[in-house]
């Protein structure tokens, strides 16, 4: 008798979705080779399109925001890593400059900033700064005295990562940690033996009562160090070797440190004696291809980590802003790119700082698609959806003998009348390309025809090949899209 073969059936749905997968050949369960513009953790069992980045700075940001302060005064503030600029966020969303910084001794860059004990502090090379947070209300800032306050011993160009810790707030100098507690200033010596000579603190959290930093030392050095401080000791108490570019940034997650190293996609977890290594964006990470998540730019929000990741060269990675948590302590810890910013790129993007004021986020980029680049403020608008929101199936191998068909079925539901004839669309990659003005191309992609059945609120299609991948694109009208229930693709 002839023999059959069970059709094998591949379901993708948000039961247990696993994220971004780590390669489009392999990954966890209901993983997806990529995802741009989905919640997956909002409603579990869907998929639903996430709002939209909106610029709110029209052209009146004109350098690259990498430090942001949401202010208990109702407003927030942006300093300008290339220059003394400062800008407010006003609390109806809308953007105005506030401040230009000359520092009498130092370059007048920011390097930091901070709000502590009822002022808004910001540090250049030199130099820490500060202006009252009722003062820092008036249209154009006057800090009088507040200018040039203190001067840090060492100073640095880059980086005065700050962090409070028991009412006491702490501000990383080169190799040192300089406090300040209330009124009283201590200059680094005093604090703390500094790290190596050779090592500059670039980031800080908070962890239970202590005090972790990552140090930088050059772009060619592949060294760097983790430390936790208790900071009262001399000498930390912890401290690990990392063989990375430095340790860039240390995402928010609340009782726990993870943290991202080098320029190669890696995050780490500290599990309170070592990192371990922890995920990694998934990504072409050869040669001098590099990126970077920026000290400022992550964020928790609704119990979710979020962080940016920015170009550094070669675009490895798709740019914006990623997700790295779960619903709950049930789902698994997935990857998700969250937000792509409004301009619509995901390369040749940087993302410098992330800020939740209340229920809002706003996002500071630089994008140099153009032939000079653009910078901006986003706002997640609440109002309006993500338009062409998308994910990528993995690799799905059908036989390298023969073609053989594969249909997809994409389940979905609407709200508010949501027309969905034509609000989900397909695309395929066939055999690893597709033709493109009659010539084969890897990596191109080629549009599908979906026959739509609106009764059972169903798309399907069948594609032919020996390898296939599909991409799903959701499209948005205003604050209504579909929402996705599961996509099952058969072969």
């Amino acid at each position: 008798m002839p023999q059959t073969t069970k059709p094998v059936k591949i379901q993708i749905s948000n039961q247990v979705l696993g994220g971004i997968a780590d390669s489009e050949y392999l990954g966890i369960n209901n993983s997806v080779a990529a995802m741009v513009g989905f919640n997956i953790h909002g409603k579990p069992g869907l998929m639903l399109v996430n709002q939209a980045s909106t610029k709110i700075s029209g052209n009146l940001v004109d350098s690259f925001i990498k430090y942001t302060v949401p202010c208990s005064n109702g407003e927030t503030y942006g300093f300008s890593a290339d220059n003394g600029k400062v800008w407010r966020i006003k609390d109806d969303g809308t953007v105005e400059p506030c401040y230009e910084t000359v520092a009498n001794v130092g370059e007048s860059k920011c390097t930091g900033a901070d709000e502590y004990n009822g002022y808004i502090l910001w540090y250049t090379e030199k130099k820490i700064h500060r202006i009252s947070i009722a003062d820092a209300l008036v249209t154009m800032w006057v800090p009088g005295a507040g200018l040039n306050w203190k001067e840090f011993n060492n100073g640095d160009k880059l980086y005065h990562p700050s962090e409070e810790v028991n009412l006491v707030l702490y501000i990383a100098d080169k190799n040192g940690m300089t406090q300040l507690d209330g009124e009283t200033f201590t200059q680094g010596d005093v604090v703390m033996n500094p790290a190596p000579a050779e090592h500059r603190i670039c980031s800080l959290i908070k962890y239970i009562t202590s005090l972790c930093y990552g140090t930088f030392v050059s772009s060619n050095v592949v060294k760097s160090l983790f430390v936790n401080w208790n900071t009262w000791s001399l000498t930390p108490y912890f401290i690990d070797d990392m063989p990375e570019v430095g340790v860039n940034s240390q995402l928010k997650t609340d009782n726990s440190v993870i943290v991202s190293a080098g320029k190669k996609g890696n995050f780490y977890a500290y599990n309170g004696q070592q990192l371990e290594q922890y995920k990694r964006i998934p990504g072409d990470w050869t040669g001098t291809k590099e990126a970077i998540v920026h000290p400022d730019a992550n964020i928790n929000h609704n119990g979710l980590p979020l962080f940016g990741l920015s170009n550094v060269s070669g675009n490895p990675a798709p740019q914006g802003v990623y997700s790295l948590g779960s619903y709950s302590r049930e789902y698994p810890k997935v990857l998700n790119l969250e937000y792509k910013i409004s301009t619509g790129n995901l390369q040749n993007v940087e993302i410098g700082s992330i800020a939740l004021s209340g229920s809002n986020i706003y996002i500071s980029w630089k994008d140099s698609n153009g032939e000079t680049p653009i910078y901006g403020i986003d706002k997640i608008d609440p109002a309006a959806k993500t338009s062409g929101a998308y994910f990528d199936t993995r690799v799905i191998m059908t036989s390298r003998g023969d073609k053989k068909a594969t249909e997809i079925e994409i389940f979905y539901r609407t709200l508010n009348g949501v027309p969905a004839a034509n609000a989900i669309t397909l695309q395929a990659r066939v055999n690893h390309g597709a033709l493109v003005d009659g010539v084969f191309t890897e990596e191109a992609w080629t549009d599908v025809e979906l026959v739509h059945d609106a009764e059972r609120k169903r798309y399907t299609a069948n594609v032919y090949g020996c390898t296939i991948e599909y991409r799903v694109i959701v499209a948005a009208e205003g604050n209504n899209a579909p929402e996705l229930e599961i996509c099952e693709i058969t072969y």
